[in-house]
């Protein structure tokens, strides 16, 4: 179970975010910014400048609660917010005595899905 001043700091810096699975929509708060910035010098990437700092537009971290739809939030999961579509990357845990206190996520921005289910990523 989230603690209340981790839930209530994830839902004042956070947006909705949506899951859909089985038929079913999954509504809850989690907060997604932009990785920064790693060393791109040479390569043509692009890098924006933001509140943050310089980032890198490719790559963006999950920070959710653990329960209210969030254990849904693993590798493969498509997480959509009012502007946008995320691929979840990578999924963890993060625990304090025992118990999931947060889930931290790598996220990729997802293109379109295919008939087959197929998801393209940038």
């Amino acid at each position: 179970m989230t603690p209340a001043a981790l839930r209530g700091a994830i839902e004042r810096c956070g947006e909705p975010v949506r899951i859909a699975r089985d038929g079913e929509v999954f509504s809850f708060f989690a907060c997604i910014q932009p990785r920064p910035h790693t060393n791109q010098l040479g390569t043509g990437e692009p890098v924006l400048q933001s509140r943050f700092g310089r980032e890198d537009p490719r790559q963006f971290y999950y920070y959710g609660p653990p329960d209210g739809g969030g254990e849904l939030v693993e590798s493969g999961t498509i997480l959509e917010t009012a502007t946008a579509r995320y691929l979840v990357v990578t999924c963890h845990e993060f625990r304090f005595r025992g118990e999931a206190v947060y889930r931290w996520a790598s996220l990729k921005p997802a293109d379109q899905e295919v008939d087959d289910g197929t998801v393209f990523i940038h």
